[in-house]
């Protein structure tokens, strides 16, 4: 910057760069140190000369928002053309929480205590069907599920305040209703007696949920792009709720058992299909599905 001559000393010494008529950003201190900012310029220029990036992503929360921006205007007033190519990624806050003020709650006490809560669940539950022993990893797979939907239902930019009761709730949209449904779909496969076949014959299925049903499983890859083009999670997230409703619905109506073979087998290819998407859905979010719960 000072090789540009972009550089000026204001009324406190400091080294400064007009962006602007009013805009006026200080870079060097009085004392000869650098700023964050500073440093963030030279760590921007040093990337893009190691690492040629198409993008590259600041994923800090949204009360950094103004350092960015001047990052960004900094480069550009630099004629950096590779300026627009940086992107903040602003995230909300979780309220409440401060380890200066002791109230922050770390994520591991989180995980322990979902986990927890949700193997004493388990236990409790008449259909629970795995062994819950020490090897099975599903009470962990179910909370980590949990906390992940919790966060990421709700708008990127949103803060919002860690609530105990909404991360353990296994009703309504929530990360472990994801998982039974998925377990559901996988049971369904393993001991409905039908055959999976290799075409699909869609005069077989004539019942409007199935519409339904493969008119959302189609606009699975639209939903994906959208989420990533808007850099927001809660896109996916919306559509695999849709998704499992919608399968709930078609499981109550469409049996797959005691029917005819072809249409047995042509409901199974669907409901495999159906998980297939769910599963891939909870995969780009992080979560590993679950077989059994």
């Amino acid at each position: 910057m000072e090789n540009m001559n972009l550089l000026s000393y204001d009324k406190e010494s400091r080294k400064v760069i007009h962006l602007n008529s009013e805009k006026v950003i200080p870079i060097i201190k009085s004392d000869g140190t650098s700023l964050y900012l500073t440093r963030d310029v030279g760590a921007a220029i040093d990337r893009y000369k190691k690492y040629k990036f198409d993008l590259m992503y600041y994923v800090v929360d949204q009360t950094q928002s103004k350092h960015f921006t001047n990052l960004i205007e900094i480069l550009h007033k630099m004629n950096m053309s590779w300026a627009e190519r940086l992107k903040h990624i602003r995230y909300g806050r979780i309220l409440g929480m401060s380890t200066r003020k002791g109230t922050a709650i770390f994520l591991e006490d989180i995980l322990n205590e979902i986990r927890d809560v949700m193997r004493e669940k388990q236990i409790q539950s008449p259909t629970t069907k795995v062994s819950l022993d020490i090897s099975d990893n599903s009470s962990d797979i179910l909370g980590i599920s949990a906390v992940i939907i919790n966060d990421l239902r709700r708008r990127r930019q949103r803060d919002y305040e860690f609530n105990w009761n909404a991360a353990f709730d296994i009703e309504g949209n929530t990360g472990t209703k994801l998982q039974y449904v998925h377990c559901r779909l996988f049971n369904l496969e393993e001991n409905s007696g039908a055959t999976l076949p290799t075409e699909c014959y869609p005069s077989v299925l004539k019942e409007p949920i199935v519409d339904d049903l493969i008119c959302i499983i189609s606009n699975f890859e639209n939903t994906v792009l959208r989420s990533y083009q808007d850099l927001e999670p809660r896109i996916l997230v919306t559509y695999l709720f849709e998704l499992s409703h919608t399968i709930n619905k078609a499981l109550k109506t469409l049996k797959v058992k005691g029917e005819t073979a072809d249409i047995s087998n042509q409901r199974l290819l669907m409901f495999h299909v159906a998980r297939n998407v769910l599963a891939q859905g909870m995969k780009l979010l992080g979560i590993t599905p679950l077989y059994k719960m």
